[in-house]
């Protein structure tokens, strides 16, 4: 199932948790020890930012949260999430070094994964552009 599937809602879902989720984690290796990752998550109403520590994984700490009313599943659409393959490696980059993102679309059960190592991605772009427009700027990616 794609990240396409994803985005229609069967009229015996609708009003059961038809909620769709994007969280996108993102660190670079040079800094990961020191300073962790943060894992962003958007979904209709609210997006929220997590500190993770490397160190210690079950350590986290949310360093920012706020109430947000938009259409996700319309973003997703605009930007071609759900047309983007699983992974992208920059060949040219060690594989320990450079920066690193994993994006996650969910809705219900079905979710699709996208990551991506030291690689642009204009789709991921949008999304880190749109995502930004709604932090401030000590936050933004």
């Amino acid at each position: 199932m794609d990240a396409q599937d994803i985005l229609k809602i069967s009229p015996q879902f609708k009003g059961l948790n038809d909620s769709i989720s994007l969280s996108l984690t993102t660190y670079n290796h040079a800094e990961l020890l020191f300073k962790g990752f943060w894992k962003y998550v958007i979904n209709d109403t609210s997006l929220s930012i997590t500190s993770i520590s490397a160190i210690l994984p079950d350590t986290s700490n949310i360093i920012f949260s706020k109430k947000i009313k938009i259409n996700l599943s319309n973003e997703i659409l605009i930007f071609k999430l759900d047309q983007l393959k699983d992974f992208y490696l920059n060949k040219c980059i060690m594989l320990n070094s450079g920066n690193e993102y994993h994006i996650l679309i969910a809705r219900n059960t079905v979710s699709k994964e996208i990551y991506l190592h030291h690689y642009y991605q204009k789709e991921i772009e949008q999304l880190i552009h749109f995502l930004n427009k709604l932090l401030p700027k000590k936050y933004k990616i």
